[in-house]
């Protein structure tokens, strides 16, 4: 599945993610952004904002993620 250009490199690296971030958490951190309603990021994560969220909490957030897109 083709999901889109703002999950690549350059587009993350502009939207403020550095090298040092693992470009792999920064596109998971971006599925979960795009599929995953805030209300629900807030119930698991405890946080609106996840880009420092990352382990477990940010698996299950993958995982609501892709039963959305599999929906």
């Amino acid at each position: 599945m083709h999901l889109s250009s703002h999950f690549n490199k350059e587009t993350l690296l502009a939207k403020g993610y550095i090298l040092k971030d693992n470009i792999m958490q920064a596109q998971r951190r971006e599925l979960v952004c795009k599929f995953v309603p805030i209300e629900q990021i807030k119930a698991i994560a405890k946080a609106s904002d996840i880009s420092h969220i990352d382990g477990e909490i940010l698996e299950q957030l993958v995982s609501l993620a892709k039963a959305k897109i599999l929906n």
